[in-house]
């Protein structure tokens, strides 16, 4: 009787091993499905401008000096962007976020205009919001229209914006950012700056 105890006692501790360890496989696969962005474009440079700075403190700065009747370019990969302390593995998932600032500098009173152009398709839970007015948008082309004004001479103008990948917990969300994990190995866009004197 008392054999028959512990040969069932010892049967309980291997199911339980067993179903502890296939535990972590199980989720190692699923999130393994989902992953997105790797950082390795952070060993590459910025093919348009090197005028990019970052700190262990700060998001990733774009900084244009714009003139008139002049448009500046930069090259990003959103892989630069991500807050370190949401990274898991050096890549990016559902769930997590990053920023980064536009910085424009005039040499004359400017009327200044961003716009942005995606190189490739991005996940389609990505968002973007305008850290000063609150405006959340899908695709950076809409920002367009909104990310214009005037600059006075020798001022500078920060423009920060986050994102965030969406969480979803919808059948249709999580299978759309499995797709994307798969297609998609890096998110990439350019930053224009036009600039034109005001007379």
């Amino acid at each position: 009787m008392k054999k028959k105890k512990y040969i069932i006692i010892l049967i309980i501790i291997i199911i339980c091993i067993l179903l502890y360890f296939n535990k972590f496989s199980i989720y190692k696969d699923l999130y393994e499905d989902i992953l997105l962005l790797t950082e390795t474009a952070n060993n590459k440079k910025n093919i348009y401008d090197k005028s990019k700075e970052q700190n262990s403190n700060e998001n990733v700065k774009y900084i244009f000096n714009i003139k008139c009747k002049d448009t500046k370019l930069k090259a990003v990969n959103l892989s630069d962007t991500i807050k370190k302390e949401t990274m898991v593995n050096e890549k990016i998932a559902p769930g997590l976020k990053g920023e980064f600032s536009i910085v424009l500098n005039a040499n004359q009173d400017t009327k200044y205009n961003v716009i942005f152009n995606s190189i490739n398709i991005k996940p389609k839970n990505l968002r973007f919001v305008n850290e000063e007015t609150k405006t959340v948008v899908k695709n950076l082309e809409e920002f367009e229209k909104l990310l214009t004004g005037n600059l006075k001479k020798d001022e500078t103008k920060t423009i920060t914006i986050s994102w965030y990948w969406q969480y979803e917990n919808t059948q249709e969300g999580n299978r759309q950012d499995t797709i994307d994990s798969k297609n998609i190995q890096n998110y990439q866009f350019k930053i224009l700056a036009f600039g034109e004197s005001i007379v």
